[in-house]
């Protein structure tokens, strides 16, 4: 954020008479309100201020936020300042309460390593300490031989510095301005953000491929089952012929040479046989399991590819899970079922035909269903906890049933209703009524 930019949007927004509300809507990114009309983030990570109207995925619930809202939310703004020679916005603002009125200083410090938001109790624009300025609260923490950011201590402004910076035009349109910033951090960061998920996802494709050349043939082992099977035939017809002692003959055009007695040889060739089989039949069944992950993998990173903005991605990233969540994923047959998370929701995914009986079995009335108009995909389950459906998550999880579907690019209508409406035939195989048709592009 450059020097001359950042003073001019400070007198911009002194137009502006209240904040009606303040919240974080990522790591390093408040977002500020502006008499309810104007919407701007101050994204710390990349240093600038651009119009918001992204939804979060994540509600923020640390001390920092819960002061923020307390102090900020609906507060009248009285002033809104940059110190000279300083890369630093201060807005004081008094919030108005039934018993008392509080003042407040937020100060948003854009000076590269210790970039950082912190709240302070009282007036502060740079220029004028109204006596001693305690710290609220501050996105970072910190403490070194020059001053100490954590609740409770003495606030130490940043020392003013030479600026030296190329001459930048002078802000015309504001709105234009904080549109144009949002359009090339978002693109930036969404393009950033598509890569990073496309890379792990490409790192676990690569893992289950491997895997997935690595299994042995269940023809072969098949094969195999078969000729220890016929040894194991050919030699227990001839023992009666055979002494204890003979390890090497040729019995009906076979060569053996067994390590053993003959009567135990045989029973050998036969518990072998019985094991290539399983093996066989485990290898199939594995080969399976693989071929349905890697297909689940291929189309994740299809959607990742096509996703449209930052919540969508955050969305289509799987949330690490605990050991005791593991275990729980693990009795619920997770291998089968993907969970996304948009906000308070949770969107769940058949990956297949057993994945989509699991999700119908599992989910509760009140939760709603997915599912293709009159062709065969995949099950999807949004998770509500009786909240309503918005708009957003209903289109993004009706995107993820076609998504995981086809494989055609087109046009596409999903039926979606609450799961009391659907009625289980057989299997996966399903009636529904009182469904609402979502119309999704891909």
């Amino acid at each position: 954020m450059k020097y001359f930019t950042l003073t001019q949007i400070a007198e911009f927004l002194r137009r502006f008479k209240k904040l009606t509300n303040a919240r974080r809507i990522a790591d390093k990114t408040l977002e500020l309100s502006f008499d309810g009309r104007l919407n701007l983030a101050f994204d710390l990570s990349c240093g600038s201020i651009y119009k918001s109207d992204e939804t979060t995925t994540k509600s923020y619930q640390a001390p920092f936020d819960t002061l923020l809202k307390k102090r900020l939310c609906s507060a009248q703004i009285l002033n809104v300042s940059v110190p000279k020679n300083n890369r630093v916005l201060c807005i004081t603002a008094r919030f108005n309460g039934a018993y008392k009125s509080t003042l407040s200083t937020l100060v948003v410090e854009f000076t590269g390593r210790f970039t950082n938001a912190i709240l302070l109790d009282g007036e502060f624009d740079g220029e004028l300490n109204l006596g001693e300025i305690r710290v609220v609260d501050a996105l970072r923490h910190y403490e070194n031989s020059l001053r100490a950011i954590k609740p409770g201590a003495l606030f130490t402004p940043l020392e003013p510095f030479e600026i030296r910076e190329k001459e930048s035009e002078r802000v015309e349109d504001f709105e234009a301005f904080f549109e144009r910033e949002k359009v090339r951090i978002c693109e930036g960061r969404l393009q950033n953000l598509k890569d990073s998920k496309a890379a792990n996802v490409e790192k676990k494709l690569s893992n289950l491929k491997a895997l997935l050349g690595s299994l042995e043939s269940d023809f072969e082992l098949g094969k195999r089952a078969k000729e220890a099977e016929k040894s194991g035939k050919i030699l227990t017809s001839h023992l009666w012929e055979l002494k204890d002692d003979e390890r090497n003959f040729t019995l009906d055009g076979e060569n053996f040479s067994l390590t053993n007695p003959p009567k135990f040889a045989a029973n050998e060739f036969f518990s072998n046989a019985k094991k290539l089989r399983q093996k066989a039949a485990g290898v199939n069944l594995q080969r399976e399991n693989l071929l349905e992950k890697i297909s689940f993998l291929e189309r994740l990173k299809d959607a990742i590819a096509c996703a449209n903005t930052a919540t969508e991605l955050e969305a289509l990233a799987p949330r690490k899970r605990t050991q005791r969540t593991q275990e729980k994923n693990r009795q619920n047959s997770s291998d089968f079922v993907e969970h996304f998370y948009m906000g308070e929701f949770r969107i769940s995914v058949g990956k297949s035909e057993k994945g989509n009986e699991i999700l119908l079995k599992e989910s509760k009335k009140n939760d709603f269903w997915f599912h293709l108009k009159d062709q065969p995909s995949a099950h999807v389950i949004v998770k509500t906890a009786k909240a309503n459906l918005s708009e957003e998550v209903a289109k993004f999880a009706a995107t993820l049933c076609v998504r995981f579907s086809v494989t055609q690019k087109g046009t596409f209508l999903v039926d979606y209703t609450k799961r009391e409406n659907v009625k289980v035939k057989e299997r996966a195989f399903v009636n529904y009524v009182n469904f609402k048709t979502i119309q999704i592009c891909v």
